[in-house]
């Protein structure tokens, strides 16, 4: 990946497992987190609210020093 799926700026990822299926993205903006290859970002109508998504993502990363995992239930 070259972007970020949430936000869309650069950013560096490398697999986690096997098969590459899920994703650590190491993003200057949102943090960083984890993510499947198969969640499809432009399946979503409202992209007004992902700066939400960025900013809960940040708040894991810095208030509770842990890296959140995206699935598709919790990115709706």
């Amino acid at each position: 990946m070259d972007s970020c799926p949430i936000c869309k700026k650069t950013c560096t990822s490398e697999g986690q497992n096997p098969l590459n299926t899920l994703y650590l993205i190491n993003c200057s903006y949102c943090g960083d987190y984890y993510i499947p290859d198969n969640i499809d970002r432009d399946n979503y109508t409202d992209k007004s609210k992902f700066y939400k998504v960025s900013s809960w993502i940040r708040e894991q990363n810095d208030e509770y020093h842990t890296v959140p995992k995206i699935d598709n239930e919790k990115f709706n």
